[in-house]
């Protein structure tokens, strides 16, 4: 997706038409995200769709000032490394307290849970074979592994988790020399 910053005020995401499913969650969820003021996400300004040769849906954002940690991580003291840290872990918290029933563009029922581990435990070895350097051997004790893990996943209480929390998506802020978190952007994973 493409992402353009437009005069520091506002963002603009232009989404690429072969994956919808992110325009309409992403739009979603900031809708519900800048509700909990506990998640420092941008406002949802607007949405619409720019008519071409092909349709490419977008949204408008408010900007969010900030830095990515990946940027800045070697300049940042470690007594706020650790601060980043824990506030951090309350916006993970916070994001898995959005109620799932909300949802529209996502089937987040039990039986829609227990249906996608399925299919992806079913998929894991034909999605391996070929396509990496890893031995059959490693990729069948894959397959175990997983096979293990999601046995106990489908009982578990259903969250929202946020699947593209990366050092790109975690912007941040020096004020009176001390660094903290100005923003999380990105939901569609």
């Amino acid at each position: 997706n493409a992402v353009f910053i437009v005069d520091r005020r506002y963002v603009v995401k232009l989404y690429a038409p072969f994956c919808p499913e992110d325009f309409d969650l992403e739009t979603e969820l900031y809708s519900l995200l800048t509700h909990d003021s506990l998640i420092p996400s941008p406002r949802l300004l607007g949405q619409g769709t720019l008519h071409d040769q092909i349709d490419w849906p977008f949204i408008v954002m408010s900007y969010i000032p900030g830095y990515p940690i990946r940027e800045v991580r070697s300049r940042i003291p470690s007594g706020d490394l650790l601060e980043i840290a824990h506030h951090l872990g309350e916006i993970v918290h916070a994001i898995h307290e959005v109620p799932l029933t909300t949802l529209r563009s996502l089937d987040t029922s039990r039986a829609g849970w227990v249906g996608f581990l399925d299919s992806q435990q079913r998929s894991l070895q034909e999605r391996y074979r070929g396509r990496t350097p890893l031995p059959e051997t490693c990729i069948e004790a894959m397959a175990s592994y997983v096979s293990r893990i999601l046995a106990h996943e489908a009982e578990r209480q259903l969250v929202l988790v946020n699947g593209d929390l990366t050092d790109d998506h975690l912007l941040l802020l020096e004020q009176d020399g001390r660094w903290s978190i100005s923003g999380l952007i990105d939901f569609a994973d």
